[in-house]
This record gives structure tokens, C-alpha cells and sequence, in this order.
């Protein structure tokens, strides 16, 4: 059990990266510690393992609320430095990042879960990606104690691919809109409005969908189409979708906005039309209740946890078919009374989240952790069943991996 004043917590951030590169996850991560760092009832004294390229950006999440350890590069793991432990008293180690970077620490540890898209999707990621999920993923259900996951789907997820107990498994939703606080919007837009899609260009967002959808739509509705606004942080995907839209007609008809700072962010989201959000695969699922909050329209897709997160209050299609997200852009755009039956349940459905209490959730399962004081994993009895058990997800990966190699290869 803990002893003293306050949670004594390791948080690991050696995996954060600069910009938009970690996405959605990354604001959640920070509000997250911002409500650990300011909790009163528990308390919570938090000391951050951090890398050389994040650590400045880390720390002003916190201000003065935190010390630091920086590590000299973002994929730093294996076993903390002794002289990190000398004259501290440790209670528990989060992984807000999911992967457990440093299995010996002996303090019992709380593990976040996004998704598992090395699983669901795997023919949206390369070879070497699956791969290295796999481990990452075998040495965490080995190491944590608690997961965090951030949908019931996910947790559903978790139990199907890794055998995780139900019982060690909480969830948190990720209800982050609240802070953009208050907004100087502009006014109307002059027509025509704006799609927005806030995404990085990742194979599973499904942007080539999109665009092939968009031409669809711009064709029918003409000079009253509205406009495609999408954000993003890498370059060689958005030269490649820049070039499609070149070669389907609609180059001039889309804005490739790159990163958006949080603080520009929500005035980009507040001037929109509407959120289009047709990814194959989520978590979770930010953007949706971000629109909700600006009171704009959203279009989302049905898959993964993009139902839990919307109910009723959304446009919902399969994203798989490009004239179905067409149809539904085409009817929205020409009914304003759509648009306002969309807002206003909106505002319903984005009532349903509080972010203090997912918070109240994590907190009292950090705190569960620490009363169970310390663990020790590193005996040879337990080290042979975790490199078993390493070995057979490893062998699992691998084959799934070349699975979705060989579906690509066969589809060009």
C-alpha cells in the first residue's frame, strides 16, 4: 500500500513525438496528466520519463507540477538507471502509450490501449509495423496490471486477440472537447462551407475513400459543393493523395492544411460546415465529439467505436463505399433542416460525456494499483513463461503480418 501524502507515479513519455505525429492520443495523454497533476482527493505527486525531442513540450503541460527524467532519444527501454530510484519512493508506473519500455521496474503498472489495429486492420500497416506491435503488445499483457482501454470496443478487443482478463480492464472515454475553451469564431462563412476531416493520412483513415466519395459529390451539387479541409503530418501520404485528387478533378476543390496548432484548431473546427469522419478503425474516436461541441454536423463512419461514440447524433455510413458517403454528403449539404436535427442532437449526445469522470475512473484505478504495492516478475520461472508466451504472440504476429502482405501483393 502507498504510504504519505500522494500517489508517487512514474508516467513514461518516452514515446511522445513533436506535432501531430502521436494524434488524437496526444491531447488525451495531456489532459489526462493535467487532471492527475491538479487532483486533490487522491493526490498525485507525477515524475515523467521523457525524450530529448519532447521534453520541453511535456513539461509545459505540467508547469511545475512534475519533475522529469530525460532520456536521450524517443525509443529508449530496457532498465531505468539505479540512481533514478536512490532516495525516491515509487508507487506505480503508467504507460499512457501502451507499450511498457521498462518491464523491471517492480512497481505495479497501468497500460493505456488505443486500439489494436495490428490485428483488426493489418493490411493497413507494413510488415515491420505488425511486427513490432506484436512485441510491444506481448511484453505489455505480461507486464501491466491494469489496462486502460478507451472504448468498450476496445476492451472487447483486447480480451478476443490477447486473452486479457475482463477484470483488468478499465475504460475511459476520451471527452477532450472542453478544452479549447472559449472560441472567437468568425462569422458565417461565405458559401460554400467547408468538410473538415482532422486526421493524419494513415492507410486506415481511409482518405483515398474519401476522395473518390468527394468527386462523386462535387459532380452532382457543382458550383454549391462545399470544400474538403483535411489536416495531416506526413508528407509522402499527402503528396500521394494530392495527386489523386489531381488525377480525379478535385485538386482545386481541397485544402491540405498540414499540422494544426491546438490553439488554431478549434476556430478551424468552429468556421466548418461539417465533420466528415469515415475512418475503417478507431479507438475511439475524438473529432466527433469535438464537432458536436462547435455545433457542427457530423458524417462518420459505423465501424469500430465510432457507434459508441456517436449514437444517433451522426450521419453514419459504411466507409468502405464511396457512393454511400457521396449520398450522405449530398443530403446534408442541401438540407439545412438536416443540419440543424444533426446539431441539436448533438448537443444531447455530447451531454452524456464528462471528462472528470473518466478521470475519476483512471484515478481510482491508479490508486487500486498502488495499494497493491510492489511486484517482482524477474525470477526464472516467470522470465521462462514470459519469453514462452513472447514467442507464440511473436509467431502469431508474424503470420498475420504475412497474411495482409499476401492480400496486398494479390490485390495490384
Amino acid at each position: 500500500m502507498f504510504k504519505g501524502n500522494a500517489v508517487q507515479l512514474i508516467v513514461d513519455l518516452t514515446p511522445l513525438r513533436p506535432g501531430g505525429a502521436n494524434g488524437g492520443v496526444k491531447p488525451a495523454i495531456a489532459e489526462f496528466l493535467k487532471g492527475l497533476a491538479s487532483s486533490r482527493r487522491p493526490r498525485f505527486s507525477l515524475f515523467l520519463i521523457t525524450n530529448s525531442s519532447t521534453e520541453k513540450e511535456a513539461l509545459a503541460w505540467l508547469g511545475a507540477k512534475a519533475e522529469n527524467l530525460c532520456l536521450d532519444h524517443p525509443g529508449a527501454q530496457g532498465d531505468l538507471p539505479e540512481a533514478f530510484f536512490r532516495g525516491r519512493r515509487f508507487d506505480v508506473f503508467y504507460a499512457p502509450f501502451g507499450m511498457v519500455r521498462f518491464p523491471h521496474s517492480g512497481l505495479p503498472t497501468v497500460s493505456m490501449v488505443v486500439d489494436l489495429l495490428h490485428r483488426d486492420y493489418p493490411a493497413s500497416l507494413p510488415y515491420q509495423e505488425i511486427e513490432w506491435r506484436e512485441r510491444y503488445f506481448s511484453q505489455m499483457v505480461i507486464s501491466a496490471d491494469r489496462f486502460q482501454v478507451i472504448s468498450d470496443f476496445t476492451g472487447r478487443q483486447l480480451q478476443e486477440h490477447y486473452k486479457v482478463p475482463r477484470e483488468k480492464i478499465f475504460r475511459t472515454y476520451l471527452p477532450i472537447h472542453d478544452r479549447f475553451g472559449a472560441v472567437h469564431l468568425p462569422g458565417p462563412a461565405e458559401p460554400p462551407g467547408y468538410f473538415f476531416y482532422p486526421a493524419n493520412f494513415w492507410p486506415h483513415k481511409n482518405h483515398e475513400v474519401l476522395l473518390l466519395a468527394y468527386q462523386l459529390y462535387v459532380r452532382e451539387l457543382g458550383p454549391e459543393a462545399w470544400r474538403l479541409v483535411l489536416t495531416g503530418s506526413d508528407s509522402e501520404r499527402q503528396e500521394q493523395l494530392q495527386l489523386l485528387g489531381e488525377t480525379l478533378g478535385i485538386a482545386g476543390h481541397i485544402e491540405f492544411s498540414g499540422h494544426i496548432p491546438e490553439a488554431e484548431l478549434g476556430r478551424v473546427f468552429g468556421a466548418a460546415s461539417a465533420l466528415v469522419f469515415p475512418s475503417l478503425h478507431e479507438g475511439f474516436g475524438i473529432p466527433p465529439l469535438e464537432a458536436m461541441r462547435f455545433d457542427v454536423p457530423v458524417i462518420a463512419s459505423e465501424s469500430g467505436s465510432l457507434g459508441e461514440v456517436v449514437g444517433d447524433a451522426a450521419l453514419t455510413v459504411d466507409p468502405r463505399k464511396p457512393l454511400l458517403l457521396a449520398e450522405a454528403m449530398c443530403r446534408l449539404t442541401r438540407s439545412p433542416e438536416l443540419q440543424q436535427v444533426l446539431r441539436e442532437k448533438g448537443r444531447r449526445r455530447i451531454a452524456e460525456f464528462s471528462f472528470s469522470t473518466e478521470l475519476s475512473r483512471l484515478t481510482g484505478a491508479l490508486v487500486e494499483a498502488a495499494n497493491k504495492g510492489e511486484r517482482h516478475t524477474d525470477s526464472p520461472k516467470v522470465a521462462h513463461r514470459l519469453g514462452r508466451w513472447r514467442a507464440r504472440q511473436l509467431t502469431a504476429g508474424r503470420a498475420l503480418a504475412g497474411r495482409a502482405y499476401r492480400f496486398l501483393r494479390d490485390r495490384v
